[in-house]
Parts: structure tokens; C-alpha cells; sequence
């Protein structure tokens, strides 16, 4: 073999062992050996234009002397020791392909949507010792949000959609609320878009919270309104209370029974029904909340094998 005149080290580790009994001994003979360099590096990227994720691959230094087969998995890490169950994609190279970057291959999102247990990542190889990696979508939460009132199956719907819809991220902004954070929010979405555009968004019984609102600050200047915002909150928080914080919105629901939360839109309103059409019939009700700038989303206990579909 060519080593480098200035020193190299080549390790070559040969095992063997007896498998049916002592009476002979055992011997391997090793009469070829060959210096095989990898050819082909390979990379992932979240395609936010399409969806899904996007394979591009570098064949490196001289032409490939045979097709080159790119496998992706699903990983608990970056490296090759990593991947878990089976194969999610393959892509091949052809022979004689020459050096230089190839043209992005997409890997459709529905690939990606269901990971086993464990997964962190994506990865892409060739060859054992060239690994691409990306890590798998991440969920950011707003500073009120109680994680612990999220049921597991919400989470994993939430992340399949963002796969499918190619973007690395999403922000869980609102979940579960007590009556004190229901009024604030309504109160807030009412200073910020109007009272007319959140009557759309209740029924009855929110409406009368959004009608307090308006009774408490008759009158009252916008400076007004702020300076008296922790009377007209108490007053509202009051009337959700009178009602029953579960009429009001499901935010303030059983955590047994019901997990809600908004999304924000982020990325994921440029691809609308990427998201919306994995998310909406694995969850109990889907409500697209423009003025909010959100998705509301809610997944009743007794639907929660529909994360599974």
C-alpha cells in the first residue's frame, strides 16, 4: 500500500474464534488488502420552499469508478453508529459521475413525518466515515406555556407538520391557561386587534368576556384603558369566572381531558396546507387565527391515537 514517507499509521483489526469446539485450532489468512478512499460527501437541508428536506452530494477528487448509493436514516445523533430503523430514502449516483456538487434531490416531508422514539437527527452517508447530518424540528415555548399540560401525541403532530412542511422549528406561544392568563391574553388580543376581530373567534360565553371589555372602558382613551388595565382584567376575569373558565375556552380546560395550544405562524404560514393538511385530521379541531397570528389547535384525550395515523 502507498503510505506517506513522513509517517502514517494503518490499523487493521482481523478477528476469528472458535464456534463449535476446541479440538482445532483456528487460523485466518488475509492475502488482499485494498486502500478504498471515500468518493462522496453528502449534506441535509430543510427545503422550506417545498417541504421535506433537501440531499445534496459532492463526489470528491477523481470520477466514481461505480454507482454510489446515498442512504438517509433516522438518527439518534450525527454519525453512522447513530441511524435507527430502516432505511428512509436512497438516492443513486451513477458511474463515471465527475467531480463537483450534484443538484439537490428532494426527500418528500411524509417520509419524515413519523420517527421512531430516540430520533434527533437526520442523516445522510454514503460511506461509513461521511456523514451528513441535520438535527430533527425543535419546539420553542412562550414563557407562560405549562409543557408538562401538553399531551406527548400533540408534540409529535405539531413536529410530523413541520417536517412535512420543510421548516426546522416551531413556537408553542399559549397552551393551557388559568382564568387570570385567559383574561390578559383576551385583553392583549383586544388592545392589539380590535373588538370585533376576537367576537368573531368566541362563542357566546367569550363574547360576554369581550362585552366586559367594552363596558369597563366606555369612554376611556387608549392611555386610559392602559392605566386602568389591572381593573378591566380583574373584571374580565371575573366573568370567566361567573361562566366557567372551561365555557369560556378550551384553553382553560381539564389537562386531563384536553390539551390546547397555539402555534405561532413563523414559517409555516408561507406553506399553509403543507402544515395544515398533516395537522388538522390527526388532532380534534384546527382553527386558523389570522388576527392572532397563530393556529389554534386542541386534541381531546379520547383522540389522542390519531397522532398515530
Amino acid at each position: 500500500m502507498t503510505v506517506n514517507r513522513d509517517g502514517d499509521t494503518i490499523q487493521f483489526e482481523v478477528g476469528v474464534a472458535n464456534v463449535g469446539d476446541d479440538l482445532y485450532d483456528s487460523q485466518v489468512i488475509i492475502d488482499f488488502i485494498e486502500e478504498i478512499k471515500d468518493q462522496v460527501r453528502t449534506r441535509l437541508a430543510w427545503n422550506s420552499n417545498q417541504g421535506g428536506l433537501n440531499l445534496t452530494w459532492e463526489v470528491l477528487e477523481s470520477p466514481l469508478t461505480e454507482e454510489a448509493t446515498i442512504e438517509v436514516y433516522f438518527a439518534n445523533g450525527t454519525g453512522y453508529d447513530n441511524r435507527l430503523g430502516t432505511r428512509i430514502f436512497s438516492h443513486t449516483i451513477p458511474a463515471n459521475t465527475q467531480p463537483g456538487t450534484g443538484a439537490p434531490v428532494r426527500i418528500d416531508g411524509e417520509l419524515l413525518a413519523r420517527p421512531p422514539e430516540g430520533t434527533t437527527h437526520f442523516i445522510a452517508f454514503n460511506s461509513p466515515l461521511l456523514v451528513g447530518s441535520i438535527p430533527d424540528v425543535t419546539l420553542g415555548y412562550g414563557p407562560n406555556v405549562v409543557r408538562e399540560t401538553i399531551f406527548p401525541e400533540l408534540i409529535a403532530i405539531i413536529k410530523g407538520g413541520q417536517r412535512v412542511n420543510g421548516v426546522a422549528n416551531a413556537r408553542i406561544t399559549s397552551g393551557l391557561r388559568t382564568p387570570g392568563d385567559q383574561a390578559r391574553i383576551m385583553f392583549n388580543n383586544i388592545r392589539r386587534t380590535g373588538v370585533e376581530a376576537q367576537m368573531r373567534l368566541y362563542g357566546p360565553n367569550g363574547r360576554a368576556v369581550i362585552q366586559v371589555y367594552v363596558d369597563e372602558t366606555i369612554g376611556m382613551t387608549a392611555q386610559q384603558i392602559n392605566e386602568n388595565a389591572a381593573t378591566i382584567r380583574a373584571a374580565m376575569e371575573a366573568e370567566i369566572n361567573r361562566l366557567g373558565p372551561g365555557n369560556v375556552s378550551q384553553h382553560c380546560g381539564d389537562p386531563e381531558k384536553i390539551s390546547v395550544v397555539d402555534v405561532a405562524y413563523g414559517n409555516s404560514r408561507e406553506l399553509g396546507n403543507l402544515f395544515i393538511n398533516y395537522v388538522t385530521p390527526r388532532v380534534s379541531r384546527f382553527i386558523d387565527e389570522p388576527h392572532n397570528r397563530c393556529y389554534h389547535i386542541e386534541l381531546l384525550a379520547e383522540h389522542r391515537y390519531r397522532a398515530t395515523r
